[in-house]
């Protein structure tokens, strides 16, 4: 027996061998007793050759026993094998009833549609212990893509949606088609196939699939792919890939696009004014809508408790009082109210979070109750009170007097 090969893996066995080193065995070998009977009468067969360079597998399928179908010896086999398709090697695996031959995939042009390509002669696919199967992978040159151009992006806002796209020209040898058994389209990357934070329901072909070419593209055009996306809901930086394929078949690498964005803290409008008494300051905050193709009526309100005197950085307690929490986050649980020692009554002054600065117009307007616009006054009561204080206890102890 010889021994197998390192590299061998699976073993299909079969018989007779038909052709030896381009030579076609000889009938008389054929018909010895050592192989059986039916060899000499015609009967479906299947068999597989090799070519000389040792490139070229042949899988072969012959029908018989039906009328126009009448199979095959295998000496006439083995001559055909030989002559008709230049086998170097060639061998016979069990034919008869059992003769089918499979095919899977996309039929190239003028060829049968993927299934069973041969007739049987029982008509259906008999139930077989062993079968032979090739998985044979497309030549890439089929299926090329080169990068062109895409869309540009400027900031945006968390959940704002906006659109994509992205141009790459065919230079395989096959047209691109936005439809059929092998679409082409983009599909995430770097890891592939994941779930895309970008992704648009009802958009999206699917989570990993953002479209699909615009049009046919034949070969050395240029195809389209053009779809919406959403930022995601948090500010940050954010780096998504796409690139071509054929679905089901192959992708088209090292074709590729990047797209990177920035979603910002969503801006925020708000102006404070005095609420009537000392103690109190109202701010009516209207915070920007994250989505600009749906902008939200928005009416916020919150009041700030606080005294009308601020010093360079005065914090202020936010108590909640809004008649829509839609966007509550927005605004971040305690301002900063920036003034500087040279503040005037009824001038301007900037606020700021703690979280950040607050985008956009941002100023607030503080007027303080009359009697606060002299403050000189209200040292000399309080000196005054003090010298008074002091009489008292003095007075008190010495003549026992309350005054």
């Amino acid at each position: 027996m010889v021994p197998f090969l390192p590299f061998v893996r699976q073993v299909a066995t079969g018989m007779p061998t038909v052709v030896r080193e381009g030579v076609v065995v000889s009938e008389a070998e054929l018909s010895s007793s050592n192989y059986p009977s039916h060899l000499q009468s015609p009967n479906p067969r299947t068999g597989i050759c090799l070519h000389e360079d040792r490139r070229t597998m042949i899988f072969s399928v012959v029908d018989g026993r039906a009328a126009g179908r009448t199979g095959m010896r295998a000496i006439t086999f083995g001559r055909f094998a030989k002559h008709i398709l230049g086998c170097w090697q060639a061998i016979m695996l069990d034919g008869g009833g059992s003769s089918t031959m499979y095919v899977r995939g996309e039929p190239a042009e003028g060829d049968r549609a993927p299934g069973v390509v041969n007739r049987t002669s029982d008509g259906s696919e008999r139930v077989v212990a062993a079968h032979l199967g090739v998985q044979a992978y497309p030549d890439r040159s089929f299926w090329r893509a080169e990068y062109v151009d895409q869309s540009a992006l400027a900031p945006l806002l968390p959940g704002q949606r906006f659109e994509l796209w992205v141009r790459f020209r065919n230079t395989g040898l096959r047209p691109w088609v936005a439809d059929g058994p092998h679409p082409i389209r983009l599909g995430t990357d770097e890891p592939m196939d994941r779930p895309s934070a970008w992704f648009v329901e009802g958009a999206w072909i699917a989570l990993h699939r953002p479209t699909a070419v615009e049009a046919t593209t034949n070969p050395g055009d240029i195809g389209t792919f053009r779809f919406e996306a959403r930022a995601p809901s948090r500010p940050g930086r954010y780096i998504e890939t796409f690139a071509p394929l054929v679905e089901g078949i192959t992708w088209m690498r090292p074709a590729r696009v990047v797209w990177e964005i920035t979603v910002m803290e969503p801006p925020i409008d708000a102006s404070i004014s005095s609420a009537g008494d000392a103690g109190s300051l109202i701010v009516d905050a209207a915070p920007q809508p994250p989505d600009a193709f749906n902008p939200p009526s928005i009416d916020a309100f919150r009041r700030l408790d606080t005294t009308p005197y601020l010093t360079d950085s005065a914090e202020v307690a936010l108590r909640e009082e809004q008649r829509d929490t839609d966007y509550a986050d927005a605004l971040p649980p305690t301002f900063e109210i920036d003034a500087s020692p040279s503040y005037k009554p009824d001038g301007f002054s900037s606020i700021s979070t703690r979280g950040g600065t607050i985008q956009g117009n941002c100023a607030c307007q503080i007027r303080h109750p009359p009697f606060c616009r002299f403050p000189w006054i209200l040292m000399v009561v309080a000196a005054c009170i003090q010298v008074l204080r002091r009489l008292h206890q003095r007075f008190s102890w010495k003549y026992g007097c309350f005054l």
